[in-house]
């Protein structure tokens, strides 16, 4: 079977517009499920074909800049360090909480914690975080309040020392927590009342160990 010359198809002058009979496709085409037959012509007018459907689709879900901006505001600067403080590697039988220490597991007496981090200031940011240090020519606050990584700052102080499980002492000029008893999963670590730090006098409430005289810092 031949064709005649008025039913030749010149392909040069066929477009993307036009049907696929007169471009010579079967109309009855069978595609498989799932797959859409698109035009070259149209493919390259438009661009490459878009395959992130699922991005696009989901895109709507991520947050913007503007929305973490806003997540920041609300965020207080204590909540914000207590997120890094928890990014940071500290005893895995504690848990630190915003303003408390509490025991996962039972912690045996005469565990230690150290050294206490801070700067010393003239005047605290926060007395919650900080300690007065009193010696001959130094005299000021030893102050953790912008530092993320001293969990230390968040055992709280008993309203007795009758309450206190936790006590403080000196060593090389750096102040250290002591476990007095042992503490039951559960309970809160305590220290007893605060007082002022005598670096000097190598200051040690446990009366075992005397810290060296040295200067714990520069204030500013």
């Amino acid at each position: 079977m031949t064709l005649s010359d008025n039913s030749v198809v010149d392909n040069s002058r066929i477009s993307g517009d036009e049907s696929d009979a007169s471009r010579g496709l079967p109309v009855n085409l069978e595609v498989p499920p799932g797959l859409q037959v698109v035009p070259m012509s149209k493919h390259h007018e438009h661009g490459p074909a878009d395959f992130s459907l699922s991005t696009s689709l989901h895109h709507h879900l991520l947050p913007t800049a503007d929305d973490v901006r806003e997540r920041l505001k609300l965020q207080s600067a204590e909540q914000f360090l207590l997120q890094m403080a928890r990014l940071q590697r500290s005893p895995p039988d504690l848990d630190i909480q915003a303003g408390s220490v509490v025991a996962l597991k039972t912690i045996p007496k005469g565990t230690q914690y150290g050294p206490f981090e801070g700067k010393l200031l003239r005047e605290p940011m926060d007395r919650r975080f900080a300690w007065e240090v009193i010696d001959l020519d130094v005299r000021g606050w030893l102050d953790a309040t912008l530092e993320p990584t001293n969990w230390m700052k968040h055992i709280r102080c008993g309203s007795s020392s009758a309450d206190a499980n936790v006590q403080h002492f000196l060593k090389d000029g750096h102040l250290w927590y002591e476990v007095i008893c042992d503490i039951s999963p559960g309970r809160e670590l305590l220290l007893r009342p605060k007082v002022p730090l005598h670096p000097r006098d190598g200051q040690d409430e446990r009366g075992s160990e005397r810290g060296s005289a040295h200067r714990m810092g520069e204030i500013y």
